[in-house]
């Protein structure tokens, strides 16, 4: 059995609007055909969503890496073009209170924690600044220590996994 690497940066936490759908969990894969009905329809109207001209309809949470979902299409779309093994990604959570609630993020396949800070640069590359924490902003004086709480947040969002085949 060999082991990939990978890397996620989550971008945001959304929920958009949906309906004709039982509440719960999206399991992935879904264990059976109801559910692999209403998790491809959730995916479908969250795609849906997320089409430019659609995207005011996301609402973001508190975990977010960017301002908007437009910064969001932007920093993905310049992933894509510029960082070997970046796509797009959608994470669904669960369906509650009539909001389909998911993780927008970008995958990094082939990256390991060891190339961290290489990752770090190269995002840091596009014109997308992160959204910084409001508890890191306290205290910063110059634009030395915001620096620091851009790549604290950029740190923030990335995870680093072991994937199995």
């Amino acid at each position: 059995m060999s082991e990939n690497k990978y890397a996620e940066l989550k971008l945001y936490f959304g929920y958009v609007p949906g309906s004709l759908l039982r509440e719960g969990v999206f399991v992935n894969p879904p264990p059976n055909d109801y559910l692999k009905e209403a998790y491809f329809r959730a995916m479908n109207y969250v795609q849906r969503r997320l089409i430019p001209g659609y995207l005011e309809s996301v609402n973001l949470g508190f975990e977010k890496l960017v301002k908007t979902p437009q910064d969001a299409e932007e920093l993905i779309e310049y992933a894509e073009d510029n960082i070997e093994g970046a796509s797009r990604r959608i994470e669904l959570v669960d369906y509650m209170h009539g909001m389909i609630r998911f993780y927008r993020k970008i995958h990094f396949e082939g990256w390991c924690e060891n190339r961290k800070d290489e990752l770090v640069g190269l995002l840091k590359k596009s014109e997308i600044k992160p959204e910084i924490n409001r508890w890191w902003i306290e205290g910063l004086t110059d634009l030395k220590h915001k620096e620091q709480a851009e790549d604290k947040a950029w740190n923030a969002g990335l995870k680093f996994y072991p994937k199995k085949e």
